[in-house]
């Protein structure tokens, strides 16, 4: 499934840069995924919030991390 794939590669992402993330699951967590949807306006998965900016597309935060772009957003 594709939104498997995105999620662990999102993870693994992160996870490379040892940075430092919250996992929520949105399928028990209304008011985050309420929340989630207003700060993005899209209710595409997975999603990665930094500093209020809503990152939903695995290929475009690859291409940061290709570009040395990520680390900076993270703020790393």
């Amino acid at each position: 499934m594709k939104l498997k794939a995105d999620i662990t590669r999102m993870k693994a992402l992160l996870d490379a840069k040892q940075a430092e993330y919250e996992e929520v699951d949105l399928a028990v967590d209304g008011d985050r995924r309420e929340e989630m949807v207003n700060v993005s306006g899209q209710k595409v998965l997975p999603q990665l919030h930094i500093d209020g900016k809503a990152y939903c597309d695995i290929d475009i935060l690859q291409e940061m991390e290709d570009d040395g772009a990520l680390s900076s957003a993270l703020g790393l």
